[in-house]
């Protein structure tokens, strides 16, 4: 199997570090990813504007890898249509920070995977919890069987898998929770912040802060995230 490794929080990122490792067990993996973070760019793709591609490195022992001055999007485009790669899947992650909720709506690593499903190939977003101190533990216990169950199944001909891990120890992981739905809710809620005045010109930040797991219903793939559990659901592309 060619695999295909994409994420948004850019080539240097240790998350896709881990999935380009983890992947190997599954096929031939090569990784084309931005160049810098591109964290909350969605769909975004670069219109009449010049992308450098450059072949890179990353420290996992057998894996080719690019790095684009693009966005999540951009990558899977330039892998295709430049690169001419000719993946069987594409797996998109691991993202710092759960996509779940409407959080997804704004993610480039449920982005890039969508745009694999529009060129039709099927894809597989992984992300993990933003939590205190990075922990893979859950990710590294869990990973192979539950992408292998996946890969078995016949693949989602109009919506991509999306897997959130919670950031803890194998040990603290409660289980693993199928079907779940979308929270119709932001995990992070918006808040402005005003940083400087200077006359007509007014300088603000967007930023959240991470919601207790009370706030979402039972069912949901924050609840069961928040809740120490991997979530695992499907998210159907709208134009499919």
């Amino acid at each position: 199997m060619q695999i295909l490794i994409v994420n948004d929080d850019g080539i240097e990122y240790e998350g896709i570090h881990i999935l380009s490792e983890l992947a190997k067990d599954f096929g031939d993996v090569t990784v084309v990813a931005p160049m810098k973070q591109c964290s909350a760019m969605s769909h975004r793709v670069s219109i009449d504007r010049e992308q450098s591609i450059r072949q890179s490195t990353i420290p996992v022992a057998g894996c080719k890898a690019y790095a684009v001055d693009g966005t999540p999007a951009d990558c899977v485009k330039v892998a295709i249509g430049f690169l001419g790669l000719k993946p069987d899947y594409v797996f998109s992650g691991i993202n710092d920070g759960i996509n779940a909720g409407f959080d997804i709506a704004y993610s480039g690593t449920i982005g890039a995977a969508m745009e694999a499903l529009m060129l039709g190939i099927p894809a597989i977003a992984y992300s993990r919890l933003r939590k205190g101190e990075a922990d893979y533990g859950t990710v590294r216990a869990h990973f192979h069987d539950l992408t292998a169950t996946l890969l078995r199944r016949d693949p989602l001909k109009d919506s991509i898998w999306n897997i959130n891990f919670p950031n803890c120890p194998a040990s603290s992981c409660k289980d693993i929770l199928h079907d779940r739905r979308i929270a119709p809710q932001l995990v992070i809620p918006d808040t402005y912040h005003l940083i400087a005045q200077d006359g007509d010109e007014t300088t603000v930040k967007l930023s959240g802060h991470m919601l207790d797991a009370s706030a979402f219903d039972e069912g949901t793939d924050l609840r069961a995230v928040l809740d120490n559990y991997i979530s695992v659901g499907s998210v159907r592309c709208p134009v499919l």
